[in-house]
C-alpha cells in the first residue's frame, strides 16, 4: 500500500468525489469481468462502513481502488468484509452473504455463462476473505471469558457467527472441488459427514464417492484405501480411480471401454480412455481413436486437442504437429507444440518467440490478480519448468545432463508429476535429432520413476522403449521390473545373459558396478548359492567401484547377516563387519545410521565380551585369536577418529555417552578420543551431553565424565578441528 499512498501525501491535486452509479445487487451477478466485480464489491463495502475510525481510513482508498491496480482492492476486501460482519447493520450482513451465495453457487453449478478462469479466480479470492474471517473468529473464541462478556466482541462474534453458518458446507465444498482447492473440498466434506453420522449409511455413500475422487485428486492412495471401506458398492468410476491411482492402466482401459458402451456420448469418458493409452505408449491407438471421435463429434477439439498435439510430438509426426498449431484451439500444449517445432526447424527467433508466448500464457495463473498458493500453482510452475528444460536442450550447454538430473531431483517425486517431464524431454531430444542415447536414458529414467510408484505396465513399456533405442544398462530396469513382481529368478537370469556381453572396457564402470551389485542381492535374496559364491559376486563389485557407499554397505550387511559364521571364528567375523562399514561411513552418508551405530555395537560389545571372564572362549587358543581380532577392531576404531568426519561421529553422540562406563580399558581410552573430537567440534551441542552425566550418583560414571571434560579443557581445538577425513 505505501508506494500507492505515498505520493498522495505531497500531492496538490484533489481528488473528485464522484457519485457513484446504482449496481444492482448481487454484484457477481452483474459484473462485467473479474477487475470490474473486485472493485464495485470493495467501493461498496467502502461506502458502506460505519462512519468513524475505521471509515475514515477506508474512504481514503475511494479513488485507488477505483482507479488503481486491482491489487489495492485485492488487499483491502478481506478487513472491508470483516468490518462490515463486526459493525454493519442487518440488512448490510445479508448483502454481504448474498454476494458470497452468487459467487459458490456459479462456481459449483456454473449458470451465467462466465469464463472458468474468471469463475476460478472470483472464488478463490472470496476464499481468502472467508480465511481471514474465520481466523479473527478463532482470535476472538481465545479471549478469557471474563473480558469477552466485558465488550462488545462477545456480541459481534454471535452475529459473525450467524452469517458463517448460513454457508452451506455442501455449497462451500462444492465449489472448492471446482477451482482445484481439493484440501479444501475435502475439509468441508468431512464437516458435512460428521454432521450426517445419525443417518443411514446409504445417505452417506455419494459423500464418499466424492471424497474418493478427491483423495484420487490430492494422489493420496492411503485415503482412497480408507475411505474406500465405507463405500458399500463401489461404481465403475470408483474402480477406475483405484486402478489409475496404483498404475494398473489396462484394467481402468477396460473399465472405460465398458463406459463407453454404456454412454458412447460422453466426452470425459473419451479422455479417460486417452489418458490411460497415454500411460501406456499407445500413442497410436490413442491417435486413431481420437481421429474416429472427431469424425462424430467435431465439437469435441476442444477437449481432445492436448491428447492430440502430444501424440504428433511423440511420434515425432511433425507435419501433423504443424496442422495442430495452425487449428488446434488454444491449449498449454499448443505453446510447448510451436516450441519443439522450431527446435526441429533450429530457428532460434521462431523458438524464442514461442517460449516467451506460452511463459505469458502458462504465468497467468501465478501472476493472475488473485493470489494463489504454491502447491495450488504446482502445475503451471511445472509448465514453466518444462518450458526452461526446452531453452537448456535447444541451446545445448556443455553441463546440460548435470543440469536436467538437478532440475529432475527438485521436482515432486511422484509419477504423475515427472512423466510429462521426461515425456517433453524425449520430444525436444527427437526434435533436436539428439543421439538415441539421450532419448533411451529419458525412457530408463521413466521406467524407474514408474516402477518406484508402482506402475509396472508403464514401467513395462518404457523398458521396451529403452532397450529399442539401445539405452546401456536398461536390462537393469528389467531386472529390477521381474524382482519387483517376484520373478527373482527371471531377473537373475537376464543380469547373468546381459553382463557376460558386457566388458569393464565398454565404458561407465560404476554403472556396470551398480548391475553387478544387483545380481549379488538378488543372489543373496534367493538363499540357493554358497555363501563363497556371494562373496565372489560383491568382490567383483568392489572390484569395478571400489569408492560405493552401496556396496561396501551391503557387502558389510551379507557378513552381518545371521547364518554368516562360516567365514570364520565369530571375532573374524566382526571385524570384516566393522572394516565393511567403515568404507561404507567414508564414501557418503545415505546408510550412515545403519553403518555407524552397528559397527559402535559389535565393537562395545566385542569389548564387554573379553572383558568379562564368564563370557571368555574356553580355549586359550580361541581366547588368543579372539583378543588378537579385537585389537585390529579397537586399532580401527581408533584411526576412524581421523578417517570419518566430525559431524558423523555426532550424529551417535548419545551412543558413545550412553557406554561411557565400559568396562575394557583399551575400548574406554578409544571412546574418550572418539567423545572428546566431538565435543571440541561442536562444542555448544555437544556439552550438555557431558555436563549431564557429570551429576550422576554412580561414582565410576562421574569419574569418567570428570575425566572427559578435563581432556577437551586440556586438548587444543585445532588438533581436532583442522583435520579432513582421509578418503
Amino acid at each position: 500500500l505505501l508506494p500507492t499512498l505515498l505520493p498522495l501525501l505531497t500531492s496538490r491535486y484533489v481528488v473528485q468525489q464522484t457519485e457513484p452509479r446504482p449496481r444492482e445487487m448481487p454484484l457477481y451477478a452483474h459484473s462485467t469481468s473479474y477487475r470490474d466485480w473486485v472493485q464495485a464489491w470493495t467501493l461498496w463495502l467502502i461506502r458502506s462502513s460505519r462512519p468513524g475510525d475505521a471509515a475514515s481510513l477506508f474512504h481514503i482508498f475511494t479513488s485507488v481502488v477505483r482507479d488503481h491496480d486491482v491489487g489495492i482492492a485485492q488487499y483491502l476486501l478481506p478487513h472491508l468484509v470483516l468490518h462490515i460482519l463486526i459493525s454493519g447493520s442487518s440488512q448490510q450482513r445479508r448483502t454481504v452473504l448474498g454476494e458470497s451465495l452468487a459467487v459458490l453457487a456459479d462456481q459449483a453449478h456454473p449458470a451465467l455463462g462466465y469464463e472458468p478462469e474468471r469463475r476460478r479466480l472470483t472464488a478463490q479470492t472470496l476464499f481468502h476473505v472467508l480465511d481471514h474471517v474465520g481466523h479473527w473468529m478463532r482470535r476472538m473464541r481465545l479471549v478469557p471469558l471474563r473480558m469477552a462478556r466485558r465488550s462488545r466482541w462477545r456480541d459481534a462474534l454471535s452475529d459473525v457467527q450467524a452469517i458463517m453458518d448460513e454457508l452451506s458446507p455442501d455449497l462451500l465444498a462444492q465449489a472448492s472441488l471446482q477451482c482445484d482447492a481439493y484440501a479444501r473440498a475435502l475439509l468441508h466434506f468431512e464437516y458435512r459427514i460428521r454432521a450426517m453420522r445419525p443417518q443411514p449409511s446409504e445417505t452417506l455413500q455419494p459423500y464418499y464417492e466424492t471424497m474418493h475422487e478427491i483423495y484420487a485428486s490430492l494422489d493420496d492412495p492411503d485415503g482412497m484405501e480408507g475411505i474406500s471401506t465405507m463405500v458399500l458398492a463401489p461404481s465403475l468410476e470408483h474402480q477406475i480411480r483405484e486402478h489409475e491411482s496404483t498404475g494398473r492402466w489396462t484394467n481402468a482401459q477396460s473399465c472405460w471401454e465398458v463406459e463407453l458402451q454404456q454412454r458412447p456420448d460422453d466426452v470425459r469418458l473419451h479422455v479417460g480412455l486417452l489418458r490411460c493409452l497415454r500411460n501406456l505408449g499407445h500413442y497410436d491407438t490413442l491417435r486413431t481413436h481420437i481421429r474416429g471421435v472427431l469424425a462424430v463429434h467435431p465439437t469435441w477439439q476442444m477437449h481432445l486437442a492436448p491428447f492430440q498435439i502430444e501424440g504428433a510430438c511423440i511420434l515425432a509426426d511433425w507435419d501433423a504437429a504443424r496442422q495442430l498449431v495452425l487449428h488446434a484451439p488454444k491449449v498449454p500444449e499448443l505453446g510447448m507444440a510451436r516450441a519443439l517445432l522450431a527446435m526441429r526447424d533450429h530457428d532460434e527467433e521462431a523458438f524464442s518467440t514461442a517460449v516467451s508466448d506460452a511463459r505469458q500464457q502458462l504465468g497467468r495463473r501465478i501472476l493472475g490478480p488473485a493470489r494463489v498458493s504454491y502447491p495450488h500453482a504446482y502445475d503451471a510452475v511445472m509448465q514453466l519448468h518444462m518450458l526452461c528444460e526446452l531453452e537448456l536442450i535447444f541451446y545445448g550447454r556443455d553441463d546440460l545432463k548435470a543440469n536436467l538430473d538437478a532440475r529432475f531431483a527438485a521436482t515432486l517425486p511422484s509419477f504423475r508429476t515427472r512423466e510429462p517431464v521426461l515425456s517433453l524431454r524425449r520430444s525436444a531430444f527427437q526434435a533436436c535429432r539428439a543421439p538415441v542415447t539421450d532419448l533411451g536414458a529419458c525412457w530408463i529414467l521413466s521406467a524407474k520413476t514408474a516402477r518406484k510408484a508402482g506402475h509396472t505396465q508403464s514401467a513395462y513399456s518404457a523398458i521396451l522403449q529403452a532397450i529399442q533405442s539401445g539405452a546401456p544398462y536398461a536390462f537393469v530396469q528389467k531386472a529390477k521390473l521381474l524382482a519387483h513382481g517376484d520373478q527373482v529368478q527371471a531377473a537373475i537370469q537376464t543380469l547373468n545373459n546381459a553382463l557376460q556381453t558386457e566388458s569393464e572396457a565398454s565404458g561407465d564402470h560404476r554403472e556396470l558396478a551398480k548391475a553387478h551389485l544387483l545380481r549379488a542381492r538378488l543372489v543373496e535374496e534367493t538363499a540357493r548359492f554358497q555363501q563363497n559364491d556371494i562373496i565372489q559376486h560383491y568382490k567383483t563389485c568392489t572390484s569395478l567401484d571400489a569408492d560405493s557407499e552401496k556396496i561396501w554397505y551391503y557387502l558389510g550387511h551379507f557378513y552381518d547377516a545371521p547364518g554368516s559364521g562360516a567365514v570364520g571364528n565369530q571375532m573374524l567375523l566382526q571385524l570384516s563387519v566393522c572394516r565393511f562399514y567403515m568404507k561404507s561411513a567414508q564414501h557418503g552418508t545415505k546408510f550412515l545410521y545403519r553403518t555407524l551405530p552397528r559397527m559402535l555395537t559389535i565393537w562395545l560389545d566385542a569389548g564387554n565380551e573379553l572383558a568379562d571372564p564368564e563370557e571368555a572362549p574356553p580355549s586359550e587358543e580361541d581366547a588368543h585369536q579372539a583378543q588378537q581380532q579385537f585389537d585390529k577392531i579397537n586399532e580401527m576404531m581408533l584411526r576412524s577418529v581421523r578417517h570419518l568426519a566430525r559431524y558423523q561421529w555426532f550424529a551417535v553422540l548419545p551412543q558413545l555417552v550412553a557406554r561411557i562406563v565400559h568396562k575394557n580399558e583399551a575400548v574406554w581410552k578409544v571412546l574418550l578420543e572418539i567423545i572428546v573430537a566431538v565435543v571440541v567440534a561442536y562444542p555448544q551441542q555437544g556439552m550438555w551431553a557431558i555436563l549431564a552425566g557429570s551429576h550422576s550418583k554412580d561414582k565410576r560414571r562421574k569419574q569418567r565424565y570428570e575425566c572427559n571434560v578435563e581432556r577437551i579443557s586440556s586438548v587444543a581445538s585445532r588438533e581436532f578441528r583442522e583435520e579432513e577425513p582421509s578418503e
